[in-house]
């Protein structure tokens, strides 16, 4: 399957794809393993210590930025679905069928946003058209 610039950028997260991620903690605990079982006629050389603590606070910032361009990506999320209040939209349906209507508010919860179109809660992903306002 091929997949265009646009596509790829349209492409939102998965927030249900579970990825295995190497915390601060897992980490302390490999350091003071390591330090704990080191050869006492031969300990950590300085600069090695200070390179896994130059490691450490190159972790927690890396933690730091992801949150911070995860709470980015929820305001944008947010931000494209608001557009939608008031306009016509089509999509299907968890359930596979056709769903047509105006918004009418948002619903937001577990990493998701849903459209509430004519009572029924249409998840923003499955909306497949967007009308134009009208003039």
């Amino acid at each position: 399957m091929q997949v265009s610039a646009v596509d790829y950028l349209r492409a939102e997260p998965d927030p249900t794809s579970e990825r295995k991620v190497f915390d601060r903690d897992e980490f302390l605990r490999i350091l003071l393993a390591q330090l704990e079982n080191q050869n006492p006629l031969e300990p950590l050389e300085n600069n090695e210590f200070f390179g896994q603590l130059a490691q450490l606070q190159m972790l927690d910032a890396t933690e730091k930025l992801s949150d911070a361009i995860g709470d980015l990506v929820a305001g944008e999320r947010l931000g494209r679905a608001s557009s939608l209040l008031g306009r016509t939209v089509r999509g299907v349906a968890e359930d596979g069928s056709p769903v047509e209507g105006r918004v009418d508010r948002l619903l937001m919860g577990g990493g998701t946003i849903r459209l509430e179109v004519g009572g029924v809660s249409l998840p923003m992903e499955l909306v497949r058209e967007v009308e134009a306002p009208a003039a």
